[in-house]
């Protein structure tokens, strides 16, 4: 027996005996959605139809949204939204991946609807907590989400306390540094409300972090059960869309009424279905296929993609930073690290400098974590620590900067997306590229202050826009995300009850031979999915 099947035998063994926390197989939306099993094959026969397959796992959506805001938690959750701002507490939003990523743009937009009302001082007592700082916006820290610790000094440094409110967002309901967060924030006086997509009674006495919170008093959920995602376990899709037009909705309630105005629910729900309506016509849906072939033919060709926006930077950030760990893609990396791999998507403004457009991407000045190597070794991590302050995040130049390593490759794209038309600043910076192309969309359901249909249409396009080019270039089986990442321990378990799905063996060699072609990939510095290439040599079952 070689070297590396020791190695994945003894990680093999201490995972199924020490972090039986991280099995995560009963959880809702680690389930594989019926609608989309044969997902690849759909795409693959027709792009327009393997949209409106994706499209159909969002409309399930509708009528959740109008539960949700009919229920008496909604109702509650706005009460304590209200006194908490009316009080002057703060409220303080947390959440790990794709959740904090709605954090920010929840964030974001309240700051901004705060000024529409003329009343800028009120943006600044909404926060977020990220796990891993704002750097992770662009670069996820992945392993930031299997220590509590970190998350708890996180909430220290924020002295939160009596009268603020702690809102943790968890698709899973049970994500270890939010619940982490939410643990700390309640025992230093704060309420904390959960926005969860999947059954916390399911996790008792499974999990002692979910025991030990969802007992408290000082702790209420917003359950919003939309089931499996569109790709098995890619929280990044229906579970983070709901959670945030839910909060961004309990955010616009409140504000109207804080300042004489009446939001009716009524004009929220139409808003969510009129929107779904606009991003589902034939006409987004063939604008999103024709152009999902396009970026997948150009990454089978070695091209790469700049996207170009002026109002939704952090949402294609967003979807951007999430296809490396979801499908194998090279991750966004600074400009200045030219030995590493660029990455096959970015993101630009070009209409503002970096520092600004990273102003601009908040809503505020970036919180990035600056902790020494002595602070993360007294919170118990012994990983290498990696620098995630502001001034690395500085050296992602999202503005207006040429950048020459992208724009002189063989085949480059500009893309402007946006809801609307492309700026003489656009055509300035797309000059320098081989081709450019301009999407347009109009996904708005409503007027609302804090631009919740603008955003979360955006968002589903987006997702469509990147799970279909995934799937044209064969990053998805079935239903699949076969080529992730396996970066954190709730990674680990994805990965293996995907090969033991789609292969038909034991969860315990599944395991295994994920983390034996692990240690294969990571000693040969190749950048390959561990999770494929033990599928490949399994091979599919009934095959």
């Amino acid at each position: 027996m070689d070297n590396f099947k020791i190695k994945a035998a003894e990680m093999a063994k201490d995972f199924l005996e020490n972090s039986k926390d991280y099995r995560m197989g009963f959880v809702e939306a680690e389930q594989s959605n019926p609608k989309t099993r044969n997902l690849d094959r759909i795409f693959k026969k027709c792009p327009a139809d393997g949209v409106r397959t994706l499209f159909s796992v969002d409309e399930d959506l509708i009528k959740l949204y109008k539960n949700a805001l009919c229920s008496e938690s909604f109702d509650d959750f706005c009460e304590k939204i209200e006194a908490t701002l009316t009080g002057g507490g703060r409220i303080i939003l947390s959440g790990c991946g794709s959740s904090g990523r709605l954090c920010m743009g929840a964030e974001r937009a309240f700051r901004r609807a705060a000024k529409k009302y003329q009343r800028p001082e009120l943006g600044e007592q909404v926060t977020t907590i990220m796990t891993g700082g704002d750097y992770a916006v662009i670069r996820a820290v992945e392993f930031f989400e299997d220590y509590q610790s970190l998350s708890a000094k996180q909430v220290d440094e924020l002295e939160a306390g009596n009268g603020d409110l702690l809102i943790g967002v968890t698709a899973t309901a049970e994500t270890t540094s939010v619940l982490g967060t939410a643990q700390r924030a309640a025992e230093r006086g704060a309420f904390v409300y959960m926005i969860v997509c999947s059954d916390p009674q399911k996790l008792m006495g499974k999990m002692e972090r979910a025991d030990k919170l969802y007992s408290r008093d000082d702790v209420a959920v917003v359950y919003l059960p939309c089931g499996a995602m569109a790709v098995t376990g890619s929280t990044r899709m229906q579970s983070s869309s709901i959670e945030q037009a839910i909060i961004m909705s309990a955010f616009e309630i409140v504000l109207a009424k804080m300042f004489g105005e009446k939001v009716s629910k009524q004009y929220l729900c139409n808003g969510f279905e009129k929107m779904i309506s606009n991003i589902t016509e034939d006409a987004c849906v063939k604008a999103i296929a024709d152009y999902a072939v396009c970026e997948s033919e150009l990454y089978k060709n070695g091209g790469y993609v700049t996207y170009f926006t002026e109002n939704f930077m952090l949402d294609i950030l967003t979807d951007s930073t999430e296809r490396p760990p979801t499908f194998a893609m090279p991750p966004i990396r600074q400009q200045c690290r030219k030995d590493l791999e660029l990455s096959w998507a970015f993101a630009k403004n070009p209409s503002l400098s970096t520092r600004e457009a990273w102003m601009d991407c908040f809503g505020r000045t970036p919180r990035c974590i600056e902790w020494t190597e002595e602070v993360y070794r007294s919170l118990g991590v012994n990983e290498k620590i990696p620098d995630i302050s502001f001034d690395r995040l500085s050296e992602f130049e999202i503005g207006y900067e040429r950048d020459g390593e992208r724009e002189e490759k063989a085949d480059t794209i500009a893309v402007w997306i946006d809801t609307k038309p492309a700026t003489e600043n656009f055509e300035k910076c797309a000059a320098s590229y081989k081709r450019k192309l301009e999407l347009v969309f109009s996904p708005s359901g409503c007027e609302t202050a804090l631009e919740i249909f603008e955003h979360i249409g955006m968002k589903m396009i987006l997702n469509a826009i990147s799970t279909s080019t995934a799937a044209l270039f064969g990053r998805i089986s079935g239903n699949y995300m076969t080529f992730l990442d396996m970066s954190n321990k709730k990674l680990i378990d994805r990965g293996s009850r995907i090969i033991s799905e789609l292969c038909g063996v034991e969860y315990e060699t599944a395991l295994e031979e994920l983390l034996y072609e692990y240690l294969k990939v990571k000693a040969s510095g190749e950048n390959a999915s561990p999770a494929q290439k033990a599928i490949q040599k399994l091979g599919l079952k009934g095959e």
